[in-house]
Protein backbone atom coordinates (compact mmCIF):
# COMPACT_ATOMS: atom_id res chain seq x y z
CA UNK A 1 0.00 0.00 0.00
CA UNK A 2 1.26 3.60 -0.87
CA UNK A 3 1.98 5.78 1.83
CA UNK A 4 0.54 9.30 1.93
CA UNK A 5 2.37 12.15 2.78
CA UNK A 6 0.75 15.35 3.48
CA UNK A 7 2.88 18.71 3.24
CA UNK A 8 1.74 22.65 2.72
CA UNK A 9 -1.67 23.61 1.34
CA UNK A 10 -2.43 19.75 1.87
CA UNK A 11 -1.71 19.49 5.42
CA UNK A 12 -3.62 22.37 5.77
CA UNK A 13 -6.84 20.94 4.31
CA UNK A 14 -6.72 17.80 6.28
CA UNK A 15 -6.99 19.66 9.31
CA UNK A 16 -10.74 20.11 9.18
CA UNK A 17 -11.10 16.49 7.31
CA UNK A 18 -11.48 13.65 9.79
CA UNK A 19 -10.04 10.76 8.19
CA UNK A 20 -10.65 7.36 7.86
CA UNK A 21 -8.35 3.99 6.91
CA UNK A 22 -8.46 4.05 3.40
CA UNK A 23 -8.36 -0.20 3.54
CA UNK A 24 -11.62 0.01 5.80
CA UNK A 25 -14.85 -1.96 3.55
CA UNK A 26 -18.14 -1.17 3.94
CA UNK A 27 -19.91 -3.04 6.78
CA UNK A 28 -23.39 -4.49 6.28
CA UNK A 29 -25.61 -4.70 8.78
CA UNK A 30 -28.31 -7.45 9.27
CA UNK A 31 -31.34 -6.34 11.07
CA UNK A 32 -34.49 -7.83 12.66
CA UNK A 33 -37.73 -6.60 14.29
CA UNK A 34 -38.24 -6.36 17.29
CA UNK A 35 -41.28 -4.07 19.30
CA UNK A 36 -41.29 -0.77 20.51
CA UNK A 37 -42.88 -0.98 23.93
CA UNK A 38 -44.38 2.43 24.56
CA UNK A 39 -43.98 5.90 23.82
CA UNK A 40 -41.15 6.80 26.43
CA UNK A 41 -39.21 4.48 24.08
CA UNK A 42 -36.12 6.52 22.36
CA UNK A 43 -37.12 5.16 18.67
CA UNK A 44 -40.65 6.63 19.36
CA UNK A 45 -40.05 9.89 20.53
CA UNK A 46 -38.62 11.55 17.11
CA UNK A 47 -41.86 9.74 15.69
CA UNK A 48 -44.73 10.36 18.27
CA UNK A 49 -48.04 12.41 17.19
CA UNK A 50 -49.89 13.32 19.53
CA UNK A 51 -53.42 13.33 18.49
CA UNK A 52 -56.72 15.41 20.20
CA UNK A 53 -60.19 13.93 20.65
CA UNK A 54 -63.72 15.40 20.56
CA UNK A 55 -66.74 14.23 21.96
CA UNK A 56 -69.84 13.40 20.60
CA UNK A 57 -68.97 12.01 17.59
CA UNK A 58 -66.91 13.09 14.11
CA UNK A 59 -67.82 14.73 10.67
CA UNK A 60 -67.04 11.57 9.07
CA UNK A 61 -68.70 9.22 11.06
CA UNK A 62 -71.45 7.30 9.19
CA UNK A 63 -72.02 4.45 11.89
CA UNK A 64 -71.10 4.45 15.48
CA UNK A 65 -69.80 1.30 17.46
CA UNK A 66 -72.04 -1.04 18.39
CA UNK A 67 -73.34 -0.15 22.28
CA UNK A 68 -70.70 2.47 22.61
CA UNK A 69 -71.96 5.63 25.36
CA UNK A 70 -72.01 9.04 24.59
CA UNK A 71 -69.25 9.49 27.02
CA UNK A 72 -66.75 8.08 23.76
CA UNK A 73 -64.27 9.77 22.38
CA UNK A 74 -63.23 10.37 18.48
CA UNK A 75 -60.36 11.30 17.01
CA UNK A 76 -58.99 11.47 13.24
CA UNK A 77 -55.24 11.17 12.30
CA UNK A 78 -53.27 10.64 8.96
CA UNK A 79 -51.21 7.77 9.02
CA UNK A 80 -49.84 5.00 6.19
CA UNK A 81 -51.47 7.54 3.46
CA UNK A 82 -55.09 7.42 4.97
CA UNK A 83 -57.02 8.94 7.44
CA UNK A 84 -58.50 6.93 10.48
CA UNK A 85 -61.58 7.44 12.10
CA UNK A 86 -61.29 6.21 16.26
CA UNK A 87 -63.39 6.00 19.07
CA UNK A 88 -62.43 4.99 22.23
CA UNK A 89 -63.91 4.20 25.12
CA UNK A 90 -61.93 5.44 27.92
CA UNK A 91 -61.54 3.75 31.22
CA UNK A 92 -58.76 4.06 33.68
CA UNK A 93 -57.28 0.16 33.18
CA UNK A 94 -58.69 -1.04 29.82
CA UNK A 95 -60.00 1.42 27.48
CA UNK A 96 -61.34 0.39 24.09
CA UNK A 97 -60.58 1.37 20.52
CA UNK A 98 -62.30 1.41 17.25
CA UNK A 99 -60.35 1.96 14.05
CA UNK A 100 -62.58 2.31 11.25
CA UNK A 101 -59.55 0.60 9.00
CA UNK A 102 -61.28 0.29 5.79
CA UNK A 103 -61.73 3.77 5.73
CA UNK A 104 -65.75 3.74 5.46
CA UNK A 105 -66.93 5.66 8.05
CA UNK A 106 -68.91 2.73 9.57
CA UNK A 107 -67.49 1.47 13.16
CA UNK A 108 -69.75 -1.04 13.85
CA UNK A 109 -68.59 -4.01 11.86
CA UNK A 110 -64.78 -3.19 13.75
CA UNK A 111 -63.63 -5.11 16.27
CA UNK A 112 -62.14 -2.79 19.49
CA UNK A 113 -58.47 -3.10 20.39
CA UNK A 114 -57.92 -3.57 24.66
CA UNK A 115 -55.25 -1.72 26.10
CA UNK A 116 -53.51 -2.66 28.78
CA UNK A 117 -51.18 -0.68 31.33
CA UNK A 118 -47.85 0.98 30.57
CA UNK A 119 -46.13 3.47 32.45
CA UNK A 120 -47.80 5.76 34.37
CA UNK A 121 -51.30 6.01 33.60
CA UNK A 122 -51.02 5.81 29.93
CA UNK A 123 -52.41 2.59 28.08
CA UNK A 124 -51.04 1.09 25.08
CA UNK A 125 -53.47 -0.43 22.31
CA UNK A 126 -51.86 -3.90 20.70
CA UNK A 127 -49.68 -3.31 17.23
CA UNK A 128 -51.79 -3.01 14.32
CA UNK A 129 -50.90 -3.68 11.15
CA UNK A 130 -51.79 -1.05 8.06
CA UNK A 131 -51.13 -0.93 4.22
CA UNK A 132 -49.96 1.57 2.65
CA UNK A 133 -51.26 2.86 -0.98
CA UNK A 134 -48.36 0.45 -2.64
CA UNK A 135 -49.21 -2.27 -0.46
CA UNK A 136 -46.21 -2.11 1.89
CA UNK A 137 -47.10 -2.86 5.47
CA UNK A 138 -46.75 -0.97 8.84
CA UNK A 139 -47.27 -1.36 12.31
CA UNK A 140 -49.13 1.07 13.96
CA UNK A 141 -49.19 1.46 18.58
CA UNK A 142 -51.24 4.13 19.74
CA UNK A 143 -51.65 4.99 23.03
CA UNK A 144 -53.96 6.41 25.39
CA UNK A 145 -52.37 9.75 27.29
CA UNK A 146 -55.98 10.53 28.96
CA UNK A 147 -59.40 10.39 27.75
CA UNK A 148 -58.94 13.25 24.74
CA UNK A 149 -55.32 12.51 23.82
CA UNK A 150 -53.58 9.75 21.74
CA UNK A 151 -50.20 8.73 21.08
CA UNK A 152 -49.36 7.21 17.86
CA UNK A 153 -45.95 5.88 16.89
CA UNK A 154 -44.05 2.93 15.10
CA UNK A 155 -45.05 -0.60 16.74
CA UNK A 156 -41.81 -2.05 15.46
CA UNK A 157 -37.81 -1.26 14.68
CA UNK A 158 -35.21 -3.21 13.26
CA UNK A 159 -31.99 -3.79 15.24
CA UNK A 160 -28.78 -5.09 14.65
CA UNK A 161 -25.24 -5.04 15.77
CA UNK A 162 -22.09 -3.31 13.77
CA UNK A 163 -19.07 -4.65 14.19
CA UNK A 164 -16.42 -1.19 13.91
CA UNK A 165 -12.97 -2.35 13.88
CA UNK A 166 -12.53 -4.06 17.69
CA UNK A 167 -15.69 -2.13 18.65
CA UNK A 168 -19.41 -3.08 18.03
CA UNK A 169 -22.21 -0.86 18.11
CA UNK A 170 -25.85 -1.77 18.31
CA UNK A 171 -27.97 0.02 15.57
CA UNK A 172 -32.06 0.47 15.53
CA UNK A 173 -33.83 1.67 12.17
CA UNK A 174 -37.85 3.24 12.64
CA UNK A 175 -40.37 4.11 9.97
CA UNK A 176 -40.90 7.27 11.92
CA UNK A 177 -43.54 8.75 8.58
CA UNK A 178 -45.20 5.32 8.18
CA UNK A 179 -44.63 4.86 4.56
CA UNK A 180 -43.49 1.49 4.82
CA UNK A 181 -39.67 2.23 4.01
CA UNK A 182 -37.19 2.47 6.07
CA UNK A 183 -34.91 4.73 4.17
CA UNK A 184 -35.81 8.52 4.03
CA UNK A 185 -32.79 10.46 5.32
CA UNK A 186 -33.84 13.38 7.02
CA UNK A 187 -33.26 16.57 4.64
CA UNK A 188 -33.80 19.92 6.85
CA UNK A 189 -37.75 19.44 6.80
CA UNK A 190 -39.10 18.38 10.39
CA UNK A 191 -42.49 17.46 9.32
CA UNK A 192 -44.51 16.51 6.93
CA UNK A 193 -48.62 16.08 6.61
CA UNK A 194 -49.58 14.01 9.85
CA UNK A 195 -46.17 13.73 10.76
CA UNK A 196 -42.35 13.63 10.83
CA UNK A 197 -40.81 13.57 7.11
CA UNK A 198 -37.95 11.53 8.24
CA UNK A 199 -37.08 7.96 9.66
CA UNK A 200 -35.25 7.35 12.72
CA UNK A 201 -31.89 6.13 13.03
CA UNK A 202 -30.70 5.13 16.73
CA UNK A 203 -27.13 4.17 17.82
CA UNK A 204 -25.83 2.45 21.14
CA UNK A 205 -22.52 4.48 20.92
CA UNK A 206 -21.40 4.46 24.63
CA UNK A 207 -22.24 0.21 24.87
CA UNK A 208 -24.69 0.59 27.95
CA UNK A 209 -27.52 -1.08 26.06
CA UNK A 210 -29.94 2.10 26.22
CA UNK A 211 -30.94 4.62 23.54
CA UNK A 212 -30.83 8.13 24.26
CA UNK A 213 -28.16 11.15 25.48
CA UNK A 214 -25.76 12.01 23.87
CA UNK A 215 -21.89 10.78 23.43
CA UNK A 216 -18.80 13.01 22.27
CA UNK A 217 -21.60 15.77 20.97
CA UNK A 218 -23.26 12.84 19.01
CA UNK A 219 -26.75 12.12 19.93
CA UNK A 220 -27.81 8.50 20.17
CA UNK A 221 -31.12 8.68 18.47
CA UNK A 222 -31.69 10.97 15.42
CA UNK A 223 -33.35 11.60 12.11
CA UNK A 224 -31.99 9.34 9.82
CA UNK A 225 -28.52 10.98 8.53
CA UNK A 226 -26.40 10.89 5.45
CA UNK A 227 -23.41 9.76 7.95
CA UNK A 228 -22.76 9.00 11.44
CA UNK A 229 -19.78 9.96 13.63
CA UNK A 230 -18.59 6.00 15.49
CA UNK A 231 -15.71 6.88 17.70
CA UNK A 232 -13.48 9.25 15.72
CA UNK A 233 -14.38 8.60 12.41
CA UNK A 234 -17.57 9.36 10.19
CA UNK A 235 -19.45 7.09 8.22
CA UNK A 236 -21.98 7.27 5.24
CA UNK A 237 -25.38 5.19 6.67
CA UNK A 238 -27.35 4.00 4.07
CA UNK A 239 -30.79 1.67 5.54
CA UNK A 240 -32.37 -0.71 3.03
CA UNK A 241 -35.87 0.36 2.12
CA UNK A 242 -37.37 -2.83 3.95
CA UNK A 243 -35.06 -2.33 6.67
CA UNK A 244 -33.26 -5.84 6.29
CA UNK A 245 -30.24 -4.50 6.24
CA UNK A 246 -27.95 -1.04 7.33
CA UNK A 247 -24.98 -0.09 6.04
CA UNK A 248 -21.94 1.86 7.04
CA UNK A 249 -19.00 3.06 4.69
CA UNK A 250 -16.21 5.23 5.77
CA UNK A 251 -16.33 8.87 4.94
CA UNK A 252 -14.13 11.16 4.56
CA UNK A 253 -15.62 14.80 6.22
CA UNK A 254 -14.83 17.82 6.60
CA UNK A 255 -15.59 19.29 9.81
CA UNK A 256 -15.46 22.68 11.69
CA UNK A 257 -16.27 23.95 15.68
CA UNK A 258 -19.00 24.96 17.65
CA UNK A 259 -18.19 27.67 20.70
CA UNK A 260 -21.10 28.52 23.00
CA UNK A 261 -18.64 30.07 24.98
CA UNK A 262 -20.19 28.65 28.70
CA UNK A 263 -19.92 25.04 29.73
CA UNK A 264 -23.30 24.54 31.33
CA UNK A 265 -25.43 25.13 28.04
CA UNK A 266 -27.61 22.85 26.53
CA UNK A 267 -28.27 22.75 22.57
CA UNK A 268 -29.51 20.22 20.48
CA UNK A 269 -28.64 20.83 16.45
CA UNK A 270 -30.17 18.78 13.37
CA UNK A 271 -28.70 18.47 10.17
CA UNK A 272 -28.50 16.16 7.38
CA UNK A 273 -24.96 14.60 8.39
CA UNK A 274 -26.68 13.88 12.14
CA UNK A 275 -28.11 15.09 15.20
CA UNK A 276 -25.19 16.59 18.07
CA UNK A 277 -25.88 18.26 21.03
CA UNK A 278 -23.38 20.35 23.21
CA UNK A 279 -23.66 20.09 26.72
CA UNK A 280 -22.15 18.41 29.64
CA UNK A 281 -19.30 20.94 30.39
CA UNK A 282 -18.27 21.05 26.72
CA UNK A 283 -18.34 24.49 25.06
CA UNK A 284 -17.12 23.56 22.06
CA UNK A 285 -17.78 20.90 19.90
CA UNK A 286 -16.35 19.47 15.93
CA UNK A 287 -19.32 19.11 13.54
CA UNK A 288 -19.32 18.29 10.00
CA UNK A 289 -19.61 21.02 8.10
CA UNK A 290 -22.93 21.73 6.61
CA UNK A 291 -26.60 23.78 7.69
CA UNK A 292 -27.72 23.49 11.70
CA UNK A 293 -31.00 23.74 13.38
CA UNK A 294 -31.47 24.14 16.66
CA UNK A 295 -34.04 21.97 18.24
CA UNK A 296 -33.72 22.50 21.89
CA UNK A 297 -32.01 24.73 23.92
CA UNK A 298 -31.76 25.19 28.08
CA UNK A 299 -29.37 25.93 30.92
CA UNK A 300 -28.20 23.47 33.30
CA UNK A 301 -26.18 24.27 36.05
CA UNK A 302 -25.07 22.53 40.18
CA UNK A 303 -24.91 24.80 43.02
CA UNK A 304 -22.91 24.14 45.92
CA UNK A 305 -25.33 22.43 47.72
CA UNK A 306 -25.39 20.21 44.48
CA UNK A 307 -29.05 20.64 43.54
CA UNK A 308 -29.55 20.83 39.32
CA UNK A 309 -31.16 24.21 38.46
CA UNK A 310 -32.77 24.48 34.87
CA UNK A 311 -33.80 27.09 32.63
CA UNK A 312 -35.74 25.95 29.76
CA UNK A 313 -34.54 28.53 27.08
CA UNK A 314 -36.01 28.62 22.70
CA UNK A 315 -33.72 28.74 19.71
CA UNK A 316 -34.13 32.33 18.95
CA UNK A 317 -32.59 35.58 18.36
CA UNK A 318 -29.04 34.67 17.01
CA UNK A 319 -29.71 30.87 17.74
CA UNK A 320 -31.62 30.37 14.61
CA UNK A 321 -30.45 28.29 11.46
CA UNK A 322 -26.59 28.59 10.40
CA UNK A 323 -23.84 27.08 8.60
CA UNK A 324 -20.79 25.85 9.95
CA UNK A 325 -17.81 25.77 7.10
CA UNK A 326 -14.72 23.67 6.91
CA UNK A 327 -11.84 24.74 9.38
CA UNK A 328 -14.36 27.39 10.88
CA UNK A 329 -14.45 28.09 14.55
CA UNK A 330 -18.05 29.19 14.64
CA UNK A 331 -19.14 31.51 17.83
CA UNK A 332 -22.25 31.43 19.16
CA UNK A 333 -22.47 32.50 22.67
CA UNK A 334 -25.14 31.44 24.91
CA UNK A 335 -26.42 31.92 28.52
CA UNK A 336 -25.21 34.89 30.58
CA UNK A 337 -24.91 37.87 30.85
CA UNK A 338 -28.59 37.17 31.70
CA UNK A 339 -31.22 40.17 31.19
CA UNK A 340 -34.81 40.08 32.09
CA UNK A 341 -37.23 42.81 30.39
CA UNK A 342 -40.55 43.50 31.25
CA UNK A 343 -43.60 44.38 29.11
CA UNK A 344 -46.55 46.84 30.20
CA UNK A 345 -50.16 46.45 29.09
CA UNK A 346 -53.41 47.71 29.81
CA UNK A 347 -55.96 44.71 30.58
CA UNK A 348 -59.54 43.98 31.81
CA UNK A 349 -60.50 47.54 33.07
CA UNK A 350 -57.45 49.53 32.45
CA UNK A 351 -55.78 47.78 35.02
CA UNK A 352 -51.77 46.90 34.93
CA UNK A 353 -51.16 44.07 32.82
CA UNK A 354 -47.05 43.16 33.32
CA UNK A 355 -45.04 39.99 31.65
CA UNK A 356 -41.09 39.28 31.64
CA UNK A 357 -38.93 37.33 29.52
CA UNK A 358 -35.03 36.07 30.02
CA UNK A 359 -32.99 36.79 27.44
CA UNK A 360 -29.54 35.38 26.93
CA UNK A 361 -25.92 36.64 25.43
CA UNK A 362 -27.14 35.76 21.73
CA UNK A 363 -30.51 36.98 22.18
CA UNK A 364 -31.93 33.77 22.86
CA UNK A 365 -34.98 33.85 25.11
CA UNK A 366 -35.75 31.44 28.50
CA UNK A 367 -38.81 30.61 30.46
CA UNK A 368 -39.44 32.46 33.30
CA UNK A 369 -39.57 30.20 35.65
CA UNK A 370 -36.07 27.96 36.61
CA UNK A 371 -36.28 24.31 37.91
CA UNK A 372 -34.36 23.22 40.74
CA UNK A 373 -33.77 19.04 40.77
CA UNK A 374 -36.86 19.09 38.03
CA UNK A 375 -39.65 20.81 40.33
CA UNK A 376 -40.55 23.86 38.81
CA UNK A 377 -39.58 27.17 41.33
CA UNK A 378 -42.19 29.76 42.51
CA UNK A 379 -41.86 33.16 40.83
CA UNK A 380 -39.81 36.39 42.14
CA UNK A 381 -42.19 39.14 43.57
CA UNK A 382 -41.98 42.80 42.05
CA UNK A 383 -42.16 45.94 43.18
CA UNK A 384 -43.34 49.01 41.46
CA UNK A 385 -41.87 52.60 42.35
CA UNK A 386 -42.92 56.19 41.21
CA UNK A 387 -39.89 58.76 39.68
CA UNK A 388 -39.40 59.68 43.52
CA UNK A 389 -38.40 55.94 44.42
CA UNK A 390 -41.55 55.51 46.43
CA UNK A 391 -43.13 52.48 46.27
CA UNK A 392 -46.94 52.33 44.73
CA UNK A 393 -47.51 48.80 44.10
CA UNK A 394 -46.48 44.97 43.78
CA UNK A 395 -47.25 41.61 43.14
CA UNK A 396 -46.42 38.05 42.25
CA UNK A 397 -45.55 36.58 38.73
CA UNK A 398 -47.61 33.72 37.87
CA UNK A 399 -47.14 31.08 34.95
CA UNK A 400 -49.83 31.76 32.11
Amino acid sequence: MDRVILTGAALLIALCVTVVPLWADTISVPLKPMEIPDSTNAMAQLAVRRVAGQAGGHPTLRVPPKGISRQATYFSVQVAGKTLLMAMEYSRSASKLYVDGNADGDLSNDRPLVARRSRGRKQVFPAMPLKTADGSKVFVKIEAASQYTLYIYPGAMYSGTAKVGDKSFRVFVADANFNGTFSDRYSGTSRATGGPAYDVLGVDMDGNRRLGGAVNCCEEVMPLPKVVRLGDAFYSVSAAADAKTLELEPAQVETGTLDVGMPYANLLLWSENGAYRISDGNAKCELPAGHYTPKDLNLVKKDKGGATWTLDGYPSGKVTSFDIAAGETKSLPLGTPLKAKVSIGRGTGGALSLSFNIYGAADESYGAGAYRNGRRQPLPRFTIVDESGKKVGSGSWSYG
